[in-house]
């Protein structure tokens, strides 16, 4: 096999698995940080885009190009990125976390549905097969029972399925940024989600009573760090792979939650735990490669 080839089918793959390990945490920080879901989100905008504008201007000089035809994907990925987190938020709001983040997880199964059916994607049997059962998994893992089925806030799982939309729009745009830097492509993304959310963001709140450590990680960390992986992984991985390392988040999510905050896993959990388990090994022992999946 070529170099460059395994280059492309291990790295990719690698830095994407690393920024869903990243995202699984965010929650944990959202946990300790005192403010309203929007403000958050726009700290984790601003201090995302000042982290990623200092790396550039002393480390990359070079990235600040942006090619005219991954401009628009780039915004468009900005767009939809602040619409994803502004619905997920929302859908908080209005109904249980624990349905909101089991709809939210229909996007990767959008995903694979779109890449099947409209991008001609070839895929083994146990790769689709896995996604569709870490989707299961991923509902488990979330907690929800037969009464928050049957209580259901149609707000609120409208919400989370806008959300979900707007996440697989991201991962299938991302795909369409193939020549600029990750760090400058995140820059474009998260000044966009900083100007946009001024509009709704509330200042009137006691900054000095503010945990800056914690405000200033989600946005360096979690949200600078986090996107350059992101975007940088996801260019030289297959969708379908991507899809299904994906579920990574909601599985570092379940046991940073178990380990640091106490909280105790239900049998049903831990069976989403195992599926999603499960869902990986099934990639890793498909027959064909992932060069299958390429875009």
């Amino acid at each position: 096999m070529p170099k460059k080839s395994t280059n492309v089918i291990t790295k990719g793959p690698f830095l994407f698995g690393l920024a869903m390990l990243i995202s699984g945490s965010v929650g944990l920080l959202v946990r300790l940080i005192d403010l309203s879901p929007i403000n958050i989100v726009f700290f984790r905008c601003v201090f995302g885009a000042l982290t990623l504008g200092i790396y550039i201007l002393v480390f990359k000089k070079s990235a600040m190009r942006i090619p005219r035809s991954d401009l628009l994907p780039i915004l468009g990925c900005g767009f939809v990125l602040v619409a994803n987190w502004i619905f997920l938020f929302a859908a908080f709001k209005q109904t249980s976390i624990t349905v909101a983040v089991s709809i939210y997880y229909l996007a990767p199964v959008f995903v694979t549905l779109y890449g099947l059916f409209f991008l001609n994607q070839t895929g083994t049997k146990l790769i689709i097969l896995g996604i569709f059962l870490a989707f299961f998994g991923a509902a488990l893992v979330s907690g929800i029972t037969i009464e928050d089925i049957l209580s259901l806030n149609i707000l609120g799982a409208s919400y989370a399925f806008l959300a979900a939309v707007f996440y697989a729009a991201l991962i299938l745009l991302s795909k369409n940024v193939k020549y600029t830097d990750s760090a400058m492509t995140s820059l474009v993304q998260t000044t966009v989600g900083a100007l946009i959310l001024s509009f709704f963001a509330n200042f009137e709140i006691e900054f000095a009573d503010l945990n800056w450590g914690l405000v200033v990680a989600i946005g360096a960390v979690h949200t600078a760090l986090l996107y350059i992986l992101f975007f940088h992984g996801i260019r030289s991985s297959p969708i379908l792979l991507v899809v299904l390392l994906g579920f990574i988040d909601p599985l570092f999510a379940i046991l940073l939650d178990r380990f640091i905050l106490g909280s105790q896993i239900s049998s049903i959990q831990l069976l989403g735990v195992v599926c999603i388990i499960t869902a990986l090994a099934l990639k890793a022992f498909s027959e064909n490669k992932t060069e299958q999946l390429t875009e």
